[in-house]
This record gives structure tokens, sequence and C-alpha cells, in this order.
């Protein structure tokens, strides 16, 4: 009825599934688990107002004559980096001005130290005249800043975080109604400058010595062990590689505080010990590269290497963790401002913590039970059914692997709806035979029988998917090793009893 090959590497996320040389199984699992930025790094909503009053006194203005020209600097507040250069993402930049000037003027605005494609940033707008005192004549522009490369060091090109700008405004026509322009203290232009969500790209300068923390729980391995329900296992051999990868352009002394593994199904959580824990960490700066590729960087590497020699990595790991618990702290350019100015930073590029996992399949399971979900195709039932009495499914199983196994098959119908268990409790599958070396040489053949009648078979034709029950136990203290070509063959036959009607 159902000849059918089962595998534990079904029941594992098949990408974490490898063997090594000698064939043997091994998990390897690589994820992130610490996605570290400098949040301080950004250009805060800046707004600055330039008041231009007219004279106490009326004045005769030559209309040729520039009624004002004006070179000012916006100055932002940027914690603990001095920036002499960004690339902007995305931001704008608002500017509105304000005139009670009676005549039409022209403004001009740009930003020399702001260029796109190596054109300067500049506006050039006509302002109506101002019908009247009380009803000044209002203009706001809007300036998408995305793309934009924006020098920072000011009037004196020895500065940080400040950008100029010129301002001016002159008439346009400068011969009518007259040449000359009745200036008085009525006259005014107000210039309020808005730096709105601007979100650098990169950032260029020196990043003060500071010391930033990062506490966090990371759900990263939260697929690592998800078909495991229950049990414990020993493992002969873990390695684990935290590696910090470093894309800013400074340099790091890393302190590991705290690293934990978390089980939110048992609320089980084990700290990491080793002599890391509380030690000091030097991770280089990453280098500025000129190859056309983004980010430019050539990231710094740190990797801190455990095994169960030099920790408890394997007790972190038999844990089956779907999250790591970390405390971090950072400090930035503990030597101060060695780069001479050349600190840099791209966005989306901070420091990142990898894990890379190794564990060869080589454990002692003491109850360990996995599950599967997987199709379940028994063929179609013949109009015989109507007739069966009684009987048995057995079930055959030629298992290969070293150890002994308690099954459950769960069958479902189309809908997931719950059919029947399709074998009695405590359904043991006996393990393999092995040679000295612990090799299973041959499969031990199990045969597992469960009751029969009319409506059992009905469902069991019905079904559609079963979810499958694995839970292990293996003997003695040794370490069991687990090969690729091992697997289970499961075949159900049916003996069955009819009630045969003769005429």
């Amino acid at each position: 009825m159902v000849d059918s090959r089962l595998d534990l590497v079904d029941i594992m996320t098949d990408s974490l599934v490898h063997t090594n040389s000698d064939n043997q199984l091994m998990l390897v699992y690589e994820g992130k688990i610490i996605d570290f930025s400098m949040d301080d790094f950004k250009i805060p909503d800046t707004t600055v107002l330039q008041n231009h009053p007219g004279p106490g006194v009326t004045l005769n203005w030559p209309k040729r004559v520039p009624l004002i020209s004006d070179t000012s600097d916006n100055s932002f507040d940027v914690p603990n980096v001095d920036l002499v250069r960004t690339t902007i993402k995305s931001g704008k930049m608002e500017v509105k001005i304000t005139s009670s000037i009676r005549e039409d003027i022209e403004i001009t605005y740009i930003m020399p130290g702001a260029t796109k494609g190596g054109v300067p940033l500049s506006i050039t707008r006509v302002l109506p005249g101002s019908p009247s005192l009380s009803n000044p004549t209002i203009r706001t522009e809007t300036i998408d800043l995305s793309g934009y490369t924006v020098d920072l060091r000011g009037k004196n090109r020895r500065g940080y975080n400040t950008m100029i700008y010129y301002f001016t405004a002159e008439f346009v026509d400068k011969l009518n109604p007259d040449s000359i322009y009745q200036y008085g203290s009525t006259d005014y232009m107000n210039i309020e400058n808005s730096f709105v969500k601007v979100i650098p790209e990169d950032g260029h300068g020196v990043f003060h010595t500071q010391t930033l923390s990062e506490d966090s729980i990371s759900d990263e391995t939260s697929g690592l062990f998800k078909n495991v329900l229950s049990g414990s296992i020993d493992l002969e051999q873990v390695k684990l590689d935290l590696s910090f990868k470093n894309y800013i352009g400074a340099d790091f002394q890393g302190v590991i505080h705290k690293l934990a593994s978390i089980n939110s199904e048992t609320g089980n959580r084990v700290d990491l010990k080793s002599d890391y824990i509380g030690k000091s960490i030097n991770i280089n700066r990453a280098l500025l590269l000129n190859n056309g590729s983004y980010p430019p960087i050539r990231a710094s590497y740190y990797t801190i290497g455990l095994d169960e020699k030099n920790s408890n990595i394997d007790k972190l790991i038999e844990n089956f963790p779907d999250q790591f618990a970390y405390h971090v702290d950072f400090v930035v350019n503990p030597d101060g401002n060695v780069s001479g100015g050349n600190d840099f930073i791209y966005t989306d590029y901070g420091i990142e913590g990898l894990l890379n996992i190794e564990m060869p399949l080589s454990l002692i399971a003491n109850n360990l039970k996995l599950f599967d979900t997987t199709d379940f195709d028994p063929g179609e039932g013949d109009e015989g059914l109507k007739d069966v009495i009684g009987g048995y499914l057995h079930v055959y199983c030629d298992n290969w692997y070293p150890f002994d196994a308690e099954i459950q098959l769960k069958l479902l119908d189309k809908d997931n709806g719950e059919l029947i268990d399709l074998f009695l409790p405590e359904s043991n599958i006996k393990a393999g035979i092995v040679d000295e070396n612990g090799v299973v040489t041959a499969p031990t053949r199990t045969k597992i029988s469960a009751p029969a009648n009319q409506q059992r078979m009905d469902q069991f034709y019905r079904a559609e998917k079963a979810i499958v029950y694995l839970t292990f136990n293996t003997e003695g203290e040794e370490h069991k090793k687990v090969y690729a070509s091992y697997y289970c063959n499961l075949k159900v036959i049916a003996d069955l009893q009819y009630n045969l009607e003769i005429k």
C-alpha cells in the first residue's frame, strides 16, 4: 500500500545539512545576530532664520545695486562626529522667503559646497512685489537633496558640520518706474532655511572617542531547531565562530559582556562561559577602495573561535536556541583621531556580528523528539473497503540509523484536519546493526502492527498529508555518528478480513 523512505535530512532544514569528508552529516548554520550602527550619525532637522530689515531711515537706493548680498552658514548639531563631507541619500531643503519689498525682486540662492554631477545647488526665482505692508509676499521652495555631495568645512574650509550659502536679491526692472527705490524701515526680507529628514549616504571626518553599547536579543536563529519538539542531546563536537565584520572607517575596541542562548519555548537560558567574556578585542578600521564597487569598502574582520574545549558553547547549542541575547560595548577610536580626519561611515553599513556554527551529527540522544509534515499518497481505495470487517495494517521498517526510535504517524486530510494516528503508542523501531567502529553495516527490520477496520481504512485513503514524529534514544555513553547514507524505509501492508457474500 505504501513504500516510502524516511530520512533525517527531510526533517531538518535542507540548507543547513552538509556532509564532511567522511560522508558524516553535519549541521552548518550561518547568520547575523548583531547588526550595529552608529545611530548618532545623522543630520538633525535644522532651521536657520536670517532677517534682513530695511534701514532706520529711508534711503534712495540705486536699483542697479543688489538690495541684499549675503554669505551665511548653517551649523548642524551632529553628536560625536565632526563631518567635513557627506553625500545625501534622501531629504529636502525648504527655503521660505517673506518680503515686504514693493517691487519685483529676483532672488538667487546658491550652496557652493553642495554639488551634484559637479554642479553647485542653485535656484533663481522672481519674487513679486508686496501689495502692502500687511500682506507681504511669501514664496516657499522645496529642493530635493538626494544625491548631493556636501562640503561641510564652512567658510574657511577648516571647520566641520557647517554648510555655507550665498543669497542675493536684486530688482528685476532697474529703470522702471524709476531707477531709485525708496528703501526704508518698513522694508524687510526674511529667509527661513530648513533641512528636513536628511539621511546621509555616507560621512567623512572625525569620530569622537565614545562608548557605544548594544544590549539586545536576536531571533536570527529561529529556524535552526524549528523541527525539535522536546528532549535533549549531548553533542560530541561543536564549533562556533563569532566574527565581527567592520565596515566603518574607525578603530573599535570591543568587549563582550554577555552571550546567551535562549529557548523561548522552554524558557531555558544558557550563558556563555569563556575567557572571551569581559576581554577587550581590537577591531581594525575598514579601508576605502577606489575600484567602482559599492560600498567602496574593504571590511575588517575579527573572529572569535569557540568550541567545547575553550567554552561551554556545546551547552548553548544543546539548548536548541531560537534566540541569542548579547551585550557588547564598542569604544570608537580608543586612541583618538589617528586618521587625520579621514574616518568614514556608510549609513547602511556598520559592524555585523556573524555566527558560523558547525555541528557534526555525532550525539547522544535522550527522548529527542523531531517532527515534520509531509505529503502522503496511499493511492485510491476500492469499493471493497465497505466489506472490511477487521484486520491489521503492518508496517515494516528497515532502519539504517544507529539508534532506536519511537515513531508516530498522524494522518491529515486536505484541510490539515486530523484523521487517525496510524501507529499505536510506543511503536518502536530498533537500531541498525553496527560494527566495532559504530558504523551501521545492515538495517534492522521492525514490524509494527495496528488494528484496521472499515472506518480506519476509509480515513487512511482520505489522507493527503502526514505528520511524522520520531523520538530518538541512544544506548550507552558513546556518541553515535550519523552518515549521509543512513535512512529508514517504511512499507505499509494491509492484512484485512472481508465479509464476502456468496450467491
